[in-house]
């Protein structure tokens, strides 16, 4: 069965923040969303993280990096503490959720 975002991926590459910018990634962006009033953030097809991580320090710290990321960034800027996450698909991002 073909899957659009792998097709996607294979076809023209992807890029990743790294782990240690993680952070600063998620903060920046959702700061620049709270000042234009976004109240909410959606995480699609976070499960590609997975294709990436074993350059990056494994699946496990790549996705620990940018969930901790993301859960500081969302109660610093937009005060929420939940997000709608669509097709997490891999068993790692099922017990990490945001904090």
């Amino acid at each position: 069965m073909d899957n659009l975002v792998v097709d996607k991926i294979i076809e023209g590459g992807v890029g990743l923040i790294h782990l240690e910018l993680a952070k600063d990634f998620c903060n920046s962006k959702h700061a620049y969303l709270a000042s234009v009033r976004v109240t909410g953030v959606k995480v699609t097809v976070i499960h590609t993280l997975e294709y990436l991580s074993m350059e990056y320090g494994g699946r496990i710290d790549l996705a620990k990096s940018y969930y901790d990321g993301l859960s500081k960034s969302l109660k610093k800027n937009l005060h929420v503490t939940n997000l709608i996450s669509g097709m997490q698909q891999c068993n790692d991002f099922f017990f990490l959720g945001t904090k």
